[in-house]
């Protein structure tokens, strides 16, 4: 029994100091670090039947996103949720789509900082004329 005490108690400083040495590395490794990265969402767009698009419009949107690093693992292999512009009340005519933060669905763990272009403008047209 003393020999097990001896064994536990032998060299406890360099026991504690191996200890809080691997705690901080863990910290560090495993830590909430933000990192930041462009990436290029599609965009989805409905309108009525009776109404077209004329012209160019973006079929990407460059989104900021940040977070810590492990988010950004784990999104890897999934698919971008597409940002749904929805143009049911729009007329004939251009509008202006103001795009906010909150229309993107960023992967789990993440955040949106920014959109490019944050607004949209879109000329729309009855179709058949």
């Amino acid at each position: 029994m003393t020999a097990e005490r001896n064994r536990l108690t032998r060299n406890v400083q360099l026991k504690m100091f191996s200890l809080l040495l691997a705690t901080m590395l863990f910290l560090v490794v495993n830590g909430d670090n933000q990192t930041a990265i462009t990436l290029d969402f599609p965009v989805q767009y409905t309108l009525r039947d009776d109404i077209m698009m004329h012209g160019d419009v973006p079929h990407v949107l460059h989104v900021d996103l940040k977070g810590p690093w492990a988010g950004f693992r784990k999104f890897s292999n999934h698919p971008l949720v597409p940002v749904h512009v929805d143009l049911h009340s729009a007329g004939p005519g251009f509008s202006k789509i103001r795009l906010a933060v909150e229309d993107v669905t960023p992967p789990a763990g993440l955040h949106v900082v920014a959109i490019r272009p944050s607004e949209i403008e879109i000329e729309l047209v009855m179709q058949g004329r």
